[in-house]
């Protein structure tokens, strides 16, 4: 199953030094936004879900170097989080009606709704 994760999250992976190794590589990252291949990583925004279709992260810059899918590469780092960042879609109707109720449940459990 693919890895989907908000964008701000995926930007914190990308720049997370202390969770890549010194000289690791990403080979042939691929990922993308509403189902659109996204190749300018660049045009990426904090609130898309990006979901990560493909690519190889490298331990080293040798090719050769042991290799991890970027995918699985990326899920290891989102369950060694202290933090989940859940994305829902609910009809629009119950979230006006119960906005307050989940706020409460989230607030409960020491969450907090981002957007």
């Amino acid at each position: 199953m693919a890895l989907k994760m908000v964008g701000r999250d995926f930007f914190r992976f990308m720049d997370d030094q202390s969770y890549w190794p010194e000289y690791s590589s990403l080979a042939d990252g691929s990922v993308s936004v509403g189902g659109k291949t996204v190749e300018d990583w660049d045009i990426l925004q904090e609130h898309h879900i990006v979901q990560i279709d493909g690519g190889t992260v490298h331990e080293t810059q040798d090719v050769n170097s042991p290799t991890l899918p970027f995918e699985e590469f990326a899920r290891l780092w989102v369950k060694n989080r202290d933090t989940a960042t859940l994305i829902i879609t609910i009809p629009m109707r119950v979230a006006e009606k119960g906005r307050a109720r989940i706020n409460n449940a989230i607030n409960r459990l020491g969450g907090k709704i981002v957007n």
